[in-house]
C-alpha cells in the first residue's frame, strides 16, 4: 500500500518565502558599474602633428585588481572586494583603451590602436608594453598607480621607464576614486606622449 502525504503552504507562508527568495536573488546582483574614461580635466594640447603609428601590444596587471569587482585597498594589507560595485569592462582592456584615447588627443594625427583591435599598421613606428605593477585603490582617500613601460620600434628598446603615479580622490564615492584612476593613466599617458615627441624630435 502507498501512502501520499501532501503538504500545502498557506497563502501567507507562501507570500513570505516568495518574497524571501525574490529579496535573496536581488541581493546577489551587482548594483553599479563604473568605467575607466579619459580625463576631461587634463590641459591636453592636441596640437602636435607628428605623424607616426603605435601598437599597444601587451599589457599585464596583478591578479588581485584583474577582477570584476572593484578592490579596496587598506594599510594593513588588507583587500575588500566590492560585490555590488564592479567594472564596466575589464580593466585588461579598459586601461590601454584610455592610454590609446588619450595618446590620440595628444597626437591627433598618428595612428595609435592596440595590436588586438587588429587595425594596427603591420610595421608601426612604435610598440608599447605596459606592465601595471600596482593599481591600488583607497575609498575617500586616492589611488596609487605604478606602471613599467617600454617603447620599443624594430630596432630595439628605445624607453624603459616606471611611472609612480598617485591621485586623491575627491570625495568618500566609488565615482570619486575611478575619476582619480582617471587622472592618474592621464599622467602616465603623457609620460609616455613625453617619451615619444622627445623620439620624434630627434628625427
Amino acid at each position: 500500500m502507498t501512502i501520499t502525504i501532501r503538504t500545502t503552504l498557506r497563502p501567507p507562508l507562501l507570500s513570505a518565502l516568495c518574497a524571501l527568495l525574490l529579496t535573496a536573488c536581488a541581493s546577489a546582483l551587482p548594483e553599479h558599474f563604473y568605467a575607466l574614461d579619459t580625463d576631461t580635466t587634463a590641459n591636453t594640447v592636441a596640437s602636435n602633428t607628428a605623424e607616426f603609428s603605435l601598437a599597444v601590444d601587451r599589457i599585464t596587471l596583478p591578479e588581485i585588481v584583474d577582477r570584476p569587482q572593484i578592490v579596496l585597498s587598506s594599510s594593513d594589507h588588507a583587500v575588500r572586494l566590492m560585490e555590488g560595485q564592479r567594472w564596466a569592462e575589464s580593466l585588461r582592456q579598459a586601461v590601454p583603451r584610455v592610454v590609446i584615447d588619450n595618446l590620440r588627443r595628444q597626437f591627433p594625427r598618428a595612428s595609435i590602436a592596440s595590436s588586438s583591435a587588429g587595425t594596427v599598421t603591420a610595421k608601426p613606428t612604435y610598440k608599447l608594453a605596459m606592465d601595471i605593477d600596482r593599481f591600488d585603490s583607497r575609498l575617500g582617500e586616492g589611488v596609487d598607480v605604478v606602471v613599467h613601460w617600454r617603447l620599443r620600434n624594430a630596432t630595439g628598446v628605445l624607453r624603459d621607464k616606471v611611472s609612480t603615479l598617485h591621485e586623491n580622490a575627491d570625495s568618500n564615492t566609488f565615482e570619486a576614486l575611478v575619476a582619480a584612476h582617471d587622472k592618474a593613466l592621464s599622467k602616465l599617458s603623457s609620460d609616455i606622449g613625453g617619451a615619444i615627441a622627445a623620439l620624434m624630435n630627434r628625427h
